[in-house]
């Protein structure tokens, strides 16, 4: 199969100020596919680092990754549906061989202090996949649908 879901990352906020340093996702450990690399939930909230979220893929392959047909998907915490609507972004363009993909999400819109505005992102989700701060998870799937994370 040429890639099963490319990478999970739950989130679990300490502090909801900073952003996430997960463990490595377990979805790909012999290291033969994409992985979010970070996930950062808390962009645009007041004294946050970033204006946005963002989550960020990492190609640990000597060779770069078509997006094509691939998705980014986002499910609430506690919830046992399959995503749909909103919450599953069709993903383009490539990861460069050993390179990082930076997704630009939505931000919270605070009006004091909203943070800095990120680097320059590859792609932009506009309104769509937007995580909350209380957790859930973000995972990328190569399926243009919704699926459970524990999907093949």
């Amino acid at each position: 199969m040429r890639r099963l879901t490319i990478g999970a990352l739950s989130l679990t906020l300490g502090v909801a100020a900073y952003p996430l340093f997960g463990t490595p996702a377990y979805a790909n450990p012999a290291g033969t596919g994409l992985v979010i690399s970070e996930a950062y939930v808390n962009g645009g909230s007041s004294g946050a680092s970033f204006q946005n979220k963002f989550v960020e893929l990492f190609n640990p392959t000597s060779a770069a990754v078509d997006l094509s047909g691939d998705t980014l998907q986002y499910r609430a915490p506690n919830s046992t549906v399959v995503p749909s609507g909103s919450q599953v972004f069709a993903l383009s363009g490539t990861v460069a061989a050993h390179g990082h993909f930076l997704i630009q999400l939505p931000g919270n819109g605070a009006s004091s202090n909203p943070g800095a505005p990120l680097p320059a992102a590859d792609l932009t989700t506009g309104g769509s996949v937007n995580p909350g701060a209380g957790g859930g998870t973000l995972y990328v799937a190569a399926s243009s649908a919704g699926v459970l994370p524990t999907d093949s």
